[in-house]
């Protein structure tokens, strides 16, 4: 039996009403679980290969000029960035695995809310509030004043 969280849960007249929970709990599918592990993998090696780099102009910074120290050393800043960048492009607030997930849940909110005003407007209601955020309206009637 899934389990319903109570900030997905309707509450009209004493009564609840479950509005397609579980797509907030949707499962990630196979493949795209496969490819965030691909990315995770390919973060560890980029790290892996920056650390190793590190590691030898640590050890060589005694045998090289201060030009090549520099030239060393901004490639490290460069692989660093890049890393950074890459991690964001695929985990960040807007990366690859936020928007496929996104894609996912869409069209399931997209039916929560069309059964939220269905219901609302069936009822009468002038608003709908979301009880999982401080402020958030559902529904709110075309005509209230």
């Amino acid at each position: 039996m899934l389990e319903i969280p109570d900030s997905l849960v309707i509450w009209l007249e004493n009564h609840t009403f479950p509005l397609l929970a579980a797509a907030y709990q949707i499962p990630l599918p196979p493949q795209l679980i496969q490819e965030a592990e691909k990315w995770k993998q390919e973060i560890e090696t980029k790290k892996n290969d920056i650390a190793k780099l590190k590691e030898a102009l640590k050890t060589e910074r005694v045998l090289l000029t201060k030009e090549l120290i520099e030239e060393r050393e901004e490639e490290i800043a460069f692989q660093e960035k890049e890393l950074i960048d890459y991690q964001q492009k695929r985990f960040g607030p807007n990366g690859d695995l936020v928007v496929q997930k996104a894609t996912l849940v869409k069209p399931i909110q997209d039916q929560v809310f069309n059964a939220v005003q269905e219901l609302a407007e069936a009822r009468k209601f002038d608003y709908v509030f979301d009880k999982s955020s401080d402020i958030t309206i559902l529904f709110a009637a075309k005509n209230t004043t």
